[in-house]
């Protein structure tokens, strides 16, 4: 017959193997929404980087469009506004434009964000 002193260490060492146990599937548990919530990202940025976001220009002169990587692809204008417009503005207004446009892409990427990481109950 064993006694109470070894069963009871027996005991204790068999509880914190079960809590080493029970530790280890939540972390899996865990392990396994980080990498779904990954993938959710990834598919945001990818969607994003092949989207293109317009930004406009004050007083109607014209407008911008950037890539998903917020880099410039295209510039319009009106050409009666252009015209119009003092040739040493014009470059500030389409600066103004791509901020607008960058601005816009990075609410899109924070919103989608935050989508994936609702749907993935985060």
């Amino acid at each position: 017959m064993m006694d109470t002193s070894s069963d009871h260490r027996r005991q204790r060492a068999e509880d914190r193997l079960a809590s080493l146990d029970e530790a280890a599937r939540r972390m899996d548990h865990v392990e396994s929404e980080v990498a779904a919530y990954e993938l959710r990202i990834e598919g945001v940025i990818n969607r994003l980087a092949s989207t293109e976001v317009e930004g406009k220009m004050d007083d109607g002169l014209g407008s911008v469009v950037v890539n998903g990587e917020g880099r410039l692809v295209r510039v319009k204008f009106d050409p009666d506004r252009l015209s119009a417009t003092e040739v040493s503005e014009v470059g500030g207004h389409i600066l103004t434009a791509i901020s607008r446009a960058r601005s816009t892409l990075n609410q899109n990427l924070r919103a989608g964000m935050k989508q994936a990481a609702r749907e993935i109950g985060f």
